[in-house]
């Protein structure tokens, strides 16, 4: 269902499939993000690793067993303005050259 538009602003295949299983279930285990989204369980623990790195995940633990649960999905706006501020500190640097190369041709 959102998998295409989470692709799109940056998440791997497998990262969105994760991420839209953990939205519809909340917290919870490895093995039910595995069933729910039909990735393996060690592709899983991979998404869940670069999902947490990008601050759209957190881990609990309960009962002595690790789970997961989403970040309320606005922090996808949040990326998509770090992204833009990144292009745009570099924006100047990339501009310098490009017409630097223009007006030598």
């Amino acid at each position: 269902m959102y998998e295409q538009l989470l692709r799109e602003i940056g998440l791997s295949p497998n990262e969105a499939l994760v991420y839209e299983a953990m939205l519809q279930l909340g917290e919870t285990s490895v093995q039910k993000i595995s069933t729910k989204c039909g990735v393996h369980r060690r592709n899983v623990y991979d998404s869940l690793t670069k999902l947490m790195e990008k601050g759209l995940i957190s881990e609990v633990f309960v009962k002595n067993e690790k789970h997961f649960t989403p970040i309320n999905p606005e922090r996808l706006l949040s990326l998509l303005k770090e992204k833009e501020e990144k292009v745009n500190n570099l924006l100047p640097e990339m501009l310098a050259k490009y017409r630097a190369v223009q007006e030598v041709e």
